[in-house]
């Protein structure tokens, strides 16, 4: 907004006032030196045609996901859409990518065919061992992917999160975020082909938990019979 507001030659003191957060209001004094003691014509002109150039690329974007949003189907969209670090831009994207579902035999194939199922090596007679991903597949599948499984990680409690985790603790970060991206792909590919709704395990197993824990509290009249049941006698007071 402050950029914008250079471009078109505006008080600036009107601009914070009217735009700009709390944080930024604490700071005007500091922002207007900033601006005005830095920037020359030169660096205004710049600055206009950088903000062109963004504002024509956040367009063509724009345009873009409106295009992929009708060729996809938005029930599939809605449904992965449930899954973590997944949203409507993204569900989207990855269903374009993907197309038919179907045409994966298995998880194993559609991992292999995105790029994120890891390679394989032997040496020396020994079992094979995980290494790198492979370069190959749909690398706009596999940014996007890493991209979600990135975002899912953040959510407390999550079973995605507690995947994430455990291997972390082994493997460190860049192995873990890329097992997590395989574990995304292969949920999404349960979900478009089975037509199943995504369920938290972690988080369903916390909420039964709970739910069990309030069923301790019972009125007299719902207590007395369970106790009879359990081989208890029940003396009324006095």
């Amino acid at each position: 907004m402050l950029l914008n507001a250079l471009m078109k030659r505006e008080n600036i003191d009107e601009v914070i006032e009217k735009y700009s957060s709390n944080r930024l209001k604490a700071k005007k004094e500091e922002v207007k030196e900033s601006i005005l003691g830095v920037l020359n014509e030169t660096d205004i002109i710049r600055l206009k045609i950088c903000l062109e150039n963004i504002n024509r690329l956040e367009e063509q974007i724009r345009q873009l996901n409106a295009k992929i949003a009708t060729m996809v189907n938005k029930k599939d969209v809605e449904k992965i859409s449930k899954a973590p670090g997944l949203a409507e831009v993204s569900a989207s994207a990855v269903i374009a990518e993907i197309a038919d579902p179907r045409r994966f035999q298995n998880d194993k194939k559609i991992n292999s065919w995105s790029g994120l199922a890891p390679s394989t090596y032997q040496t020396g007679g020994k079992k094979p061992k995980s290494g790198h991903i492979t370069k190959r597949g749909n690398k706009w599948l596999r940014r996007t992917l890493v991209q979600c499984a990135t975002s899912a990680i953040k959510a407390r409690n999550s079973q995605i999160r507690q995947f994430y985790l455990r291997i972390r603790g082994r493997r460190g970060h860049n192995i873990a975020i890329v097992a997590t991206a395989r574990k995304l792909l292969d949920i999404i590919w349960h979900l478009l082909i089975t037509g199943e709704e995504y369920i938290d395990k972690h988080y369903v197993k916390k909420t039964i938990k709970k739910s069990r824990k309030e069923t301790l509290k019972l009125a007299l009249e719902e207590a007395i019979p369970l106790l009879k049941q359990a081989g208890y006698t029940i003396i009324a007071p006095g």
